[in-house]
């Protein structure tokens, strides 16, 4: 995998975790609240 892909990956993961840490939730109602509200998109 590239480097920048990696990186990318990297941050995500800690975006994710820190918001969940800071809001008091788990990842993965972190992850999915930062979706929903388009912090994190997918791309088509």
């Amino acid at each position: 995998m590239a480097k920048s892909v990696i990186d990318r990956i990297e941050y995500l993961v800690l975006l994710v975790a820190e918001f969940a840490r800071l809001n008091k939730l788990s990842e993965v109602q972190s992850y999915r609240y930062l979706q929903q509200y388009g912090a994190i998109c997918k791309k088509k």
